[in-house]
């Protein structure tokens, strides 16, 4: 397996509206054919909100409009800085059914200064036009109540037109919250 470096985009200079956006034909971005996999990396992103949630959306047209029907799941571990509470849990409420709003990648990030989230997210064949586009996540957090949380969700964007968009953020209350700071690295997968 080779990667190679795509782009990368960094809260807040490259933020738009507190979202950080990778749109093919874009910054260099390239999210088409020329991989099979795309791979981002995000680096200690801190919300402008505490217990705001780490975010996902695609989009099928450039980015002019995002909310491709996508069917995921979503599970997490957790322990407490101070010891106990380890849980495993499924969280139903976070999972989508041909759902076209927000996904989660995370559960609420705290937003101290020893606060943040971290992890990958893998996007597969996004320019098939014969199957669905697969995709997994696997996020790092330390929450608002000061736990380590690994937050892992899989599933597939419901479209055989080519995922050409993607966008990251932040969500709280029925709003966007802003990334502060924080790092994503775009990779193609060989």
């Amino acid at each position: 397996m080779g990667l190679t470096f795509i782009a990368s985009k960094t809260a807040p200079t490259d933020a738009d509206s507190g979202v950080l956006r990778f749109v093919h034909g874009e910054d260099s971005v390239v999210l088409d054919s020329t991989y099979d996999e795309y791979l981002f990396y995000f680096v200690n992103l801190h919300p402008s909100d505490d217990a705001a949630k780490v975010m996902w959306r695609s989009s099928t047209d450039g980015g002019s409009s995002y909310g491709v029907a996508t069917t995921s799941t979503f599970i997490q571990t957790y322990h407490s800085e101070a010891g106990g509470n380890e849980t495993f849990s499924y969280n139903t409420g976070y999972d989508a059914a041909q759902g076209t709003g927000d996904l989660y990648l995370s559960d609420g990030v705290g937003y101290d200064n020893d606060q943040s989230a971290s992890g990958l997210f893998r996007l597969y064949a996004p320019a098939s036009d014969t199957y669905i586009k697969n995709f997994m996540a696997e996020v790092q957090h330390v929450s608002a109540g000061d736990t380590c949380n690994i937050s892992r969700s899989a599933g597939y964007v419901n479209t055989t037109d080519e995922v050409d968009a993607v966008k990251f953020f932040f969500y709280k209350s029925g709003v966007t919250a802003n990334i502060d700071l924080g790092t994503i690295y775009m990779y193609g997968v060989s």
